[in-house]
């Protein structure tokens, strides 16, 4: 059985799954709430708006919500492979056990894309509504949301692969809850730390922050060294995803 096919018949099993409400809620409360509390400060003839928003609505979305909503993605998943022993089953074929758990990391890591995709869209509609109600004629930056919304994507990936790892090393849901919770929560505190880019929960948040403060201090760069920043995030993704690849079903088949 080839990869591909491989990731087609996960899809299929969450197919059914309640992962899409779910994904669809955070955005969407999210956006409307942020939006709604901004459009009162914004004046007909602000520069940057667009902007404004954007960044203020992606603070607590990139420290808690899109986290906190991979977190439950991470246990419905492995919720529906537990269902009438589907995993036992899976793990009995030919197949090897770290090509179905790069399989399942493949899902995952799409529900990320479509839970920003979805943000993505969500941010422009109520931005539209937003805008007109208040005569703002600021034309829509599509590729500055564009480009932000791909940074949130690359900068969740590394603590994605976290929450899988955490989600395949505990076997009830419960753990796996309980430590992804207290790694976001302590996300904004390690964001102001010199040790942050050791924090993977952290990057999104750090990143949003950096831009927030770029904006307010007009200048043209972010505060933030990549050069060390991007290897690290590297380094510490390709780790967790072999860990989790490792220590999948090892449970089931010991």
């Amino acid at each position: 059985m080839s990869f591909s096919q491989l990731i087609g018949i996960e899809f299929t099993k969450v197919k059914r799954s309640n992962i899409l409400p779910i994904m669809v809620i955070a955005p969407l409360l999210l956006v409307i709430s942020g939006i709604n509390s901004l459009i009162h400060y914004i004046s007909p003839d602000s520069e940057g708006a667009w902007q404004a928003m954007f960044v203020q609505s992606c603070l607590l979305f990139a420290y808690y919500l899109l986290p906190l909503t991979m977190v439950v993605v991470s246990i419905l998943i492995k919720q529906r492979e537990k269902a009438n022993n589907g995993l036992l089953k899976m793990l009995a074929l030919p197949i090897k056990r770290e090509q179905m758990a790069l399989a399942k990391f493949v899902v995952f890591l799409t529900f990320l894309l479509l839970e920003i995709l979805l943000f993505f869209v969500f941010f422009i509609l109520a931005g539209l509504v937003a805008t007109y109600s208040i005569g703002l004629n600021d034309p829509v930056p599509y590729g500055y949301i564009a480009k932000w919304s791909a940074i949130l994507f690359f900068t969740a990936i590394p603590f994605t692969s976290c929450i899988w790892l955490l989600a395949n090393v505990f076997n009830k849901a419960l753990f796996t809850i309980g430590f992804s919770m207290f790694m976001i929560i302590g996300s904004i505190f390690m964001a102001n730390t010199n040790v942050w880019m050791f924090y993977p929960f952290s990057y999104s948040g750090k990143l949003v922050t950096a831009e927030l403060s770029r904006i307010l201090n007009e200048v043209n760069y972010l505060n933030i060294e990549m050069y060390s920043f991007i290897p690290l995030a590297f380094c510490l993704t390709i780790l967790f995803t072999y860990i989790a690849t490792k220590r999948f079903g090892k449970k089931e088949i010991a």
